[in-house]
């Protein structure tokens, strides 16, 4: 499916007995991750040289970069499965605030 995968399998058993067996898939479809973003800042002015800064991305991507395929089995006899796939697309939010200091020359 991708030029990069991984896949594993686990047991969940108890008095020897396998309740449920999960398989996954994993596939990088692309390494880079095209998307628009909105940006929010603002600036609060606590002295005359120090500011509060307050901001906040909001990134919108568009092509899948990472997938995921799992697989479920359960009992009573761990043949019907449960198929979920996640996908990542490089949507994204932050928010960050920070201090700035405003250094004026000497006139």
């Amino acid at each position: 499916k991708g030029a990069n995968g991984s896949g594993g399998q686990s047991f969940g058993s108890s008095n020897g007995t396998v309740n449920y067996i999960v398989s996954e898939r994993s596939y990088t479809r692309r390494h880079l991750m095209p998307s628009i973003y909105l940006n929010l800042s603002r600036d609060f002015q606590l002295t005359k040289s120090l500011y509060l800064t307050a901001d906040y991305r909001f990134n919108l991507g568009f092509i899948t970069a990472y997938e995921q395929e799992v697989t479920l089995y359960e009992q009573p006899d761990l043949t019907i499965p449960h198929e979920n796939s996640i996908a990542i697309k490089g949507t994204s939010n932050a928010f960050q605030v920070g201090l700035k200091y405003k250094f004026v020359p000497k006139r």
